[in-house]
């Protein structure tokens, strides 16, 4: 399948957003980047707005709940509106390049940990460094 992909690639035409120190948790952020990859913009932003408003979950693995139409999974609705502010980021980027939004799908998301910074009584507050990219696909 990653064949198919690198075939249909418009050449050079590549646009990412990258989100630096986000507060939301490592582990939300991995999740979220696994439910929108391979959906075109509209349809992500669609989507995590759904999450918002407890229409659509998350898929999680671990002892979650069920949810209803998949094994288990959460609504992550802070961390839903930090994306829909990149992808808002990498639609804007994808226009100014000239990308065809109706075929420009994102096709990696990446989630790393960044600096934590202490807090009262020597806590440790969530720090994330987020990367998503998107190409255009031919259909």
């Amino acid at each position: 399948m990653a064949e198919e992909n690198i075939k249909n690639v418009v050449e050079g035409k590549e646009v990412f957003a990258r989100g630096v120190g986000l507060h939301v948790s490592n582990r939300q952020s991995q999740y979220i980047c696994r439910f929108i990859k391979g959906k075109s913009l509209d349809k992500a932003l669609a989507d995590l707005q759904k999450v918002i408003n407890y229409k659509l979950a998350v898929p999680f693995k671990g002892e979650i709940p069920h949810r209803k139409g998949m094994m288990s999974g959460r609504y992550p609705i802070n961390a839903s509106k930090e994306f829909i502010y990149l992808i808002k980021g990498l639609k804007g980027s994808a226009i100014s390049k000239g990308l065809e939004l109706e075929k420009t799908k994102i096709y990696f998301g990446n989630t790393t940990l960044s600096s934590r910074p202490s807090r009262s009584g020597g806590r440790r507050a969530k720090r994330t460094n987020v990367i998503l990219k998107a190409k255009e696909f031919e259909k």
